[in-house]
């Protein structure tokens, strides 16, 4: 039956009136009502504040040690061996907890329960250390980084669960992941500049012992505030259940999810966790051995090898712009590819360049651009190829795998600069990072024989289907 124009513009009016009861009843007006509705922007982007703020909290922790090494092995009188043992534990530790925290917070707890419950762990674990450091007990610190690794790096995914849940069916979905990789850069970049300056402002305060665990203890009010601020997240999505009928499933729905639901992944899932992978064991090792490498190959001095190294943190600021424009292009995975290549050039660059001292800073912020376009991209293109209901165990999974990837490389890389030289050890960079540009091409080929997808779709394609899905 055919509706004249009046009848059609009746018919919209009703139908937005029936979508907007059912969905978003406020007792208030305004301003708040405008706030409180969760199908509005500032309610989303208030969430996306609060995970940034508890993964900045939860990396600045996690580099406390970093920023402290020489204090600490001082301090406790530890060797290399027994100092690397404090990222070690974590490191080892976070291959276990992601997978097996996953599949708890899918099968039992829920994104919002299971996020605070691993805030509190982190909280423990922080508390744990601040004991071990303030009685001079190794052990107690192990064990400490150890709760810190089973809670911290859970709580890490079940954000990035909650932003896809939150962001990822629109074109919103790069430029928050830029956001949040932002603030994990801060996080980390505070922490190693932060803490050194507020151990040596303690010197009234007890010995070296004790002035150690307060530095540790201060900055625990990170963590304690992350409690507030999962909770709050907590009562907010909570509240959005009453008009996300697709998040209410999710979350208040008894889980049927089972081990065996992991034959379910999809390749396209397992492509891209091996895919972030092999990239990401040519990026962060090449962080942490930075200032030898520049140093060394570079002749910098260590204040200069230092301040190039974190170019490849501090250039991640512009992620926000660079993820704004990957959202309104379009086409995710072909960023990624990008990115990617892009960082092979780079390494490439380094691994032929000769001894002249400005090339560290000038490929630094390459680096930086190219991890930028790659983690915006395709580490959150897991929300489109895998269910809601499963998408902590997905992001745990791959957290394993990754893990797992950066603490064999490690060993490896170890090897090649003490046997064969930084020429090699950027040869395997090359070769992990060209891996996986051949797995994210497959993946392109894949997604593109079997038709229409948001990993391959334009950003005009993407505006239209968000505009089709708020008009039903």
């Amino acid at each position: 039956m055919n509706l004249n124009d009046g009848d059609q513009e009746c018919h919209l009016q009703e139908k937005q009136h029936l979508h907007d009861v059912l969905t978003f009843r406020s007792s208030s007006c305004g301003i708040f009502s405008y706030l409180s509705n969760p199908y509005k922007w500032p309610y989303r982007y208030m969430i996306l504040f609060l995970i940034c703020f508890i993964r900045f909290g939860c990396n600045y922790l996690y580099d406390i040690p970093g920023s402290l090494e020489g204090v600490i092995i001082e301090v406790m009188n530890l060797d290399t061996t027994s100092y690397n043992l404090i990222y070690s534990v974590y490191s080892w530790s976070v291959v276990v907890a992601a997978c097996v925290g996953g599949f708890i917070v899918d099968k039992f707890l829920g994104l919002r329960l299971g996020l605070l419950i691993f805030i509190v762990a982190t909280n423990v674990g922080q508390g744990i250390i601040v004991l071990g450091l303030t009685t001079n007990t190794y052990w107690l610190l192990l064990l400490g980084r150890l709760f810190m690794g089973l809670g911290g790096e859970v709580t890490l995914f079940v954000c990035d669960a909650l932003t896809s849940l939150w962001f990822g069916g629109g074109r919103e979905l790069s430029f928050v992941f830029a956001i949040i990789a932002m603030s994990n850069r801060l996080g980390g970049a505070s922490s190693l500049y932060a803490n050194e300056p507020l151990y040596n402002s303690l010197r009234s305060v007890g010995d070296n012992t004790h002035r150690l665990g307060y530095v540790f203890l201060i900055d625990m009010s990170l963590s304690l505030l992350g409690i507030i601020f999962g909770g709050v997240i907590f009562l907010m999505d909570k509240r959005a259940e009453r008009c996300i009928i697709e998040r209410q499933l999710t979350n208040k729905k008894k889980r049927s999810f089972s081990l065996k639901d992991l034959k379910s992944f999809h390749l396209n899932y397992w492509l891209i966790a091996f895919t972030c992978a092999f990239y990401y064991s040519a990026y962060y090792p090449l962080v942490t051995i930075g200032q030898l490498f520049y140093s060394n190959k570079f002749g910098l001095s260590t204040n200069e090898a230092n301040i190039a190294n974190m170019l490849i943190y501090l250039v991640t600021i512009i992620g926000p712009l660079i993820g704004l424009v990957v959202g309104f292009v379009g086409f995710p995975l072909l960023w990624g590819l990008v990115g990617n290549t892009l960082a092979i050039t780079m390494h490439g660059i380094l691994a032929l360049s000769g001894g002249y001292s400005y090339f560290p800073f000038l490929i630094s912020p390459f680096l930086a651009i190219a991890y930028v376009l790659f983690h915006t991209t395709v580490y959150p293109s897991v929300s489109l190829v895998v269910d809601h209901d499963k998408l902590a165990t997905a992001f745990g999974l791959m957290i394993s795998l990754l893990n797992l990837g950066y603490s064999i490389v490690d060993i490896i890389i170890a090897y090649i600069i003490d046997n064969r030289g930084y020429f090699l050890m950027e040869a395997f960079f090359i070769a992990s990072q060209g891996v996986g540009i051949c797995l994210l091409v497959i993946l392109i080929i894949r997604v593109a024989l079997s038709g229409k997808s948001k990993l391959l779709m334009s950003g005009c394609e993407a505006r239209h289907l968000e505009k089709e899905a708020k008009e039903m």
